[in-house]
């Protein structure tokens, strides 16, 4: 059986300075077969995302700057990607943009793809998280 969990980057596209977005859904972590460290997927729980470009002193927070200076956070949750990926604006340009090897971003397209054909749209979808583990 595969694993959905997945490490990407969600870099927020905007400019507002205090930015940060809280879905429902959270990780958990598990080993796998030879002990490596994955997060998995879990309805219980929420995960805040924080974009803001200062800290609480006014301080810059570079370390989560990209070179073009947009902030991003890492993302484990396949559904909150699916979420950030889909998020547009009043111009429906994108509001983020996921970072990430290519067979994470092909994990995160099939997983939408799954939720798209079953008429779903709550990322939690167990039915979902199933039929991705058994393909």
């Amino acid at each position: 059986m595969g694993s959905l969990a997945i490490e990407c980057r969600i870099v927020y596209l905007g400019g507002h300075p205090k930015k940060s977005v809280y879905y429902q859904g959270s990780v958990i972590e598990v080993e796998d077969a030879q002990g490596k460290k994955l997060f998995e997927p879990n309805d219980d729980g929420a995960t805040t995302y924080d974009f803001a470009r200062y800290d609480s002193k006014g301080r810059a927070i570079n370390e989560r700057m990209t070179a073009d200076s947009k902030m991003w956070a890492i993302c484990h949750h396949i559904g909150h990607a699916v979420r950030f990926n889909r998020e547009v604006d009043g111009d429906e340009s994108p509001v983020f943009e996921i970072r990430a090897r290519p067979e994470v971003l092909q994990k995160i397209e099939r997983y939408q793809t799954l939720l798209n054909e079953r008429g779903r749209s709550q990322d939690g979808s167990k039915a979902v998280l199933q039929a991705m583990n058994l393909q």
